[in-house]
């Protein structure tokens, strides 16, 4: 629309992705994680760190939990 004639976005190119290999928590610093008393903190944060025990006991990304529904609950 002819807002602006500075169109440095043109030299930003985006390249493909690149996957590493995974590095996992062990159950021992999941445990700890878990186990962190975060009573004096706001509700936010415990919800964050209750959040990121479920991804790594699913294996989940963290937007697919929001897209779970019961469906996806199976044998209990």
């Amino acid at each position: 629309m002819g807002y602006t004639d500075n169109k440095s976005y043109e030299n930003v190119s985006n390249p493909d992705p690149t996957y590493g290999t995974p590095i996992y928590l062990t159950p021992e610093e999941v445990s700890t994680i878990y186990k962190k008393d975060l009573s004096d903190q706001p509700e936010s944060i415990q919800l964050c760190r209750d959040q990121f025990i479920f991804h790594c006991m699913v294996g989940c990304r963290v937007g697919d939990l929001f897209h779970f529904t019961w469906g996806n609950i199976r044998n209990g």
